[in-house]
């Protein structure tokens, strides 16, 4: 979380707020808390702190919008006086930073874990079925060819006994008809 200010500007602001709350009125603008309790006297710098804080977290400050006299009031929140007690704004950052970091990781655990599970499941797909099959695949087919190298030599062996047999000058004779 990037924080435009520092931790003692806030807490100062925080503070002034919370001063001007109790001892006056619950609706508050620039004019009421610039330079009470340390902070700035830059109406401009403040305004824009005002609504830094409104837009955090509105249980510290509420935006109210512009009254009847065109001017921007706030509202001290309900957890501001409580954020001063606790260790003020550094404290409240640190927690909050922790908190949105946890919801991060609840959005993002479970896509993280079925990506991981795809991922895997691809692999595995990928993965041969059997290792000792597949070295077995070549020797059987050099078993399959030696057999028929075997079964064409005999064939040959006897073709060549055949034509050995057969007289040499004799003519081929026609073959008869039924």
């Amino acid at each position: 979380m990037k924080i435009p200010f520092s931790t003692k500007e806030l807490d100062d602001f925080l503070n002034a707020c919370i001063d001007f709350t109790v001892h006056h009125e619950p609706y508050f603008y620039t004019g009421n808390i610039s330079g009470r309790e340390g902070v700035t006297t830059d109406t401009d710098v403040l305004k824009r702190m005002m609504l830094w804080v409104a837009e955090t977290d509105k249980g510290l400050c509420e935006d109210c919008g512009f009254g009847k006299d065109n001017i921007h009031y706030f509202r001290l929140g309900h957890h501001a006086i409580e954020v001063m007690k606790n260790g003020g704004f550094k404290a409240y950052l640190k927690q909050k930073s922790r908190t949105d970091n946890l919801k991060k990781i609840q959005l993002w655990a479970p896509i993280g874990v079925s990506m991981v599970a795809v991922i895997v499941s691809i692999f595995a797909l990928q993965k041969p079925t059997s290792t000792s099959f597949k070295a077995d695949v070549p020797s059987l087919r050099l078993v399959e060819l030696q057999n028929q190298y075997e079964q064409l030599k005999t064939t040959v062996v006897r073709l060549s006994n055949t034509l050995d047999a057969l007289p040499k000058n004799t003519p081929p004779s026609e073959p008869t008809s039924p």
